[in-house]
């Protein structure tokens, strides 16, 4: 038998680029980039923003454009901040915290997304 070769094992940053859309970015910057997205059907068709608190998250910022625009990521193995003071673990499903942070949803939705790590204030979510 063989000797295994894994030391540490990590989904972090896995992509999927056929997920990947240009949309209208509401209310962010490029600081933004790596944060939680959420649907804003107030400002009209195709508008995204920041996960606000208890918002669904439905995509993560992967590029910002000065011009308003930005690529999300709709299906990704993904770091999230989570918001300071929040409590999340593995096997949650997360939902926003507010300014693209992420916090436990009060129950586990594994339909939405859900974490697979937790380490250095990020939550690695899985959303299919």
């Amino acid at each position: 038998m063989t000797a295994a070769f894994h030391r540490q094992v990590s989904l972090a940053r896995i992509k999927n680029e056929d997920a990947n859309r240009t949309v209208k970015l509401v209310g962010v910057t490029a600081a933004d980039t790596g944060k939680a997205i959420s649907l804003d059907a107030a400002s009209g068709a195709n508008c995204f923003k920041l996960a606000g608190d208890g918002d669904t998250i439905v995509g993560r910022l992967e590029v910002y454009e000065s011009d308003g625009a930005g690529t999300v990521s709709f299906q990704f193995t993904d770091p999230l901040p989570i918001k300071a003071g929040q409590t999340v673990a593995v096997g949650d499903t997360v939902v926003g915290a507010g300014g693209g942070e992420v916090k436990a949803a009060a129950s586990a939705d594994h339909s939405k997304n859900f974490v697979v790590e937790v380490a250095n204030g990020k939550a690695v979510v899985v959303r299919l």
